[in-house]
């Protein structure tokens, strides 16, 4: 079995190349891959302080099926994983993941203390006579392409910065919940998305993306923040108004995709003016999305119709 092995906060346009490689492997040896990573990440393990994540456990799974990773494997990092050597790492491998192909990329260290370097793990791979690649970081321009830099990017709302280097865009896949109705007697009705513990979340402000309910997606007005008009406290809110869309998305999965950021969160000195505003962020959403190019629009489509539970 060849191993794909990494933290992945994410599966950015660096991990691709893993994959890729991988997929190459397993199609001239006969060989079957997997993706082996951890849970939780090993960020999350060490520090209560952590930063969140890009996408969480069953996000992954969803864009497995995007990059046909035939399996992802969840190594549980715990205190025991913490402090096995480098050798007893890989013999776990061996063990309980049937591991006989090794690719990781040139940052990976592993075992106690992080001792496993690229070279001592080439050496144990050698000894088992396993074949081993290790592929170098990706730049584009000049820059590594790292999940901390994309997680960066999306803190500060630069989603389609952080988009280049994904290969995609950043998305929340998470259940709809009540909400307080006010978007629908404003004539713009919004679901109210779920707040992922432990996952990043752009930016306040206001975006425009799409929305997959069921099989279709919809243009989307969506706002993160608090809703300082109406003075709701603190607490961060997403929600996103579905041009178009007629129904009842209550308890519904969806998936909330963030192309490009409008504008940060205002607030208003009447109802009116916010009115006057949502209207005005709606149409630049539909003047995004007529205006995109048909390339892009049909990349776009193919990623979001991959994604399937």
């Amino acid at each position: 079995m060849i191993a794909v092995i990494g933290a992945f906060d994410g599966f950015h346009k660096g991990h691709q190349t893993l994959f890729s490689k991988a997929r190459e492997m397993s199609i001239n040896s006969g060989m079957n891959w997997k993706v082996l990573t951890f849970s939780p990440h090993p960020q999350q393990f060490f520090s209560g302080n952590a930063p969140s994540l890009l996408f969480v456990e069953h996000e992954k799974d969803l864009l497995r099926h995007y990059f046909k990773i035939p399996e992802i494997c969840y190594l549980k990092f715990d205190e025991k994983m913490m402090n096995l050597s480098p050798e007893s790492f890989v013999d776990k491998l061996e063990r309980e993941y049937e591991v006989s192909s090794i690719i990781v990329g040139e940052n990976f260290r592993f075992g106690k203390d992080r001792r496993g370097t690229i070279g001592y793990l080439e050496y144990l791979c050698r000894k088992k006579g396993w074949p081993f690649r290790v592929l170098p970081l990706l730049q584009e321009e000049g820059h590594v392409i790292s999940s901390s830099s994309i997680r960066g990017m999306i803190s500060c709302g630069q989603v389609e910065n952080a988009r280049n280097m994904l290969g995609y865009p950043f998305f929340i896949s998470q259940r709809v919940i009540h909400g307080d109705k006010r978007g629908r007697s404003l004539g713009y009705p919004t679901a109210n998305i779920m707040r992922e513990h432990g996952k990043v979340v752009p930016a306040d402000g206001v975006y425009s993306g799409l929305v997959k309910v069921g099989k279709e997606f919809w243009p989307s007005a969506i706002n993160i923040g608090v809703n300082p008009t109406f003075s709701l406290g603190d607490c961060i809110r997403i929600e996103a108004h579905l041009i178009g869309f007629c129904g009842d998305l209550y308890d519904n999965h969806v998936q909330v995709f963030f192309l490009n950021r409008l504008r940060g969160e205002l607030a208003f000195h009447s109802v009116e003016a916010l009115t006057n505003q949502i209207k005005e962020d709606t149409r630049m959403v539909m003047d995004h999305w007529n205006n995109m190019p048909y390339h892009e629009y049909l990349s776009l489509e193919r990623f979001i119709r991959s994604l399937s539970n």
